[in-house]
């Protein structure tokens, strides 16, 4: 983890655990990734792990979180390894406990020998959740759409869309929560010429108060 990504993770205090409860606090995450690029030729698929956490601030209805990983994934047959990094910043505002609305960038990296592809992203987000066992497990769902996007390759921006969902459940009374989850999204490039889909396991642990 880099130098900045450890500046970040210190400096983080408050983590929201669901749109609708507050952590304070800070998690850390572990995941396996895995990347497919199609086209009408090629059918790339890579895989790898990713470390890095998320954190955020609260403030009744509002909510400010912040998501980052970095890794690399590979294909060993073809030959390829890549690092890659990204991360989203997301504003929400909770109409209802069990709601959610946000919006806000996503930021993407594959670095490559001589080369480094940059995605941004500006996505509009839904998540609902609901409680499974009170104050011991809960659920949710997310989804979201890319309303526009810049990518740093030959072939322009023309829909992204992507789904999470997950667990979340409490450790006993001590103030620790693990959450598991599972995230995919997919961009389409040049009128569907090139979809890129990327999908994430990810293994959260947090410190904090419910």
């Amino acid at each position: 983890m880099s130098g900045v990504t450890a500046r970040l993770l210190a400096g983080l205090v408050v983590l929201p655990g669901c749109a609708s409860a507050q952590v304070v606090g800070a998690r850390g995450l572990i995941a396996g990734v895995r990347t497919t690029t199609a086209t009408t030729a090629t059918d790339l698929r890579l895989s790898g792990s990713a470390f890095g956490f998320e954190g955020g601030i609260g403030l009744g209805p509002a909510a400010l979180t912040l998501r980052y990983l970095e890794g690399s994934v590979r294909n060993d047959s073809a030959g390829i390894e890549r690092d890659f990094a990204e991360g989203d910043l997301t504003l929400w505002a909770r109409p209802f406990r069990w709601a959610a609305l946000g919006a806000g960038p996503h930021i993407r990296s594959f670095v490559a020998t001589g080369s480094t592809e940059r995605w941004l992203f500006w996505e509009i987000r839904a998540r609902g959740t609901a409680g499974l066992l009170p104050r011991a497990v809960d659920a949710y769902l997310e989804g979201w759409v890319a309303v526009s996007g810049d990518v740093d390759v030959p072939d322009p921006f023309n829909a992204g869309r992507g789904v999470e969902g997950g667990l979340e459940v409490a450790v006993g009374r001590l103030p620790v929560s693990v959450r598991l989850r599972y995230r995919a999204e997919r961009i389409g490039l040049g009128d569907g010429a090139r979809r890129e889909t990327t999908e994430h396991v990810t293994l959260g642990v947090g410190i904090g108060r419910r």
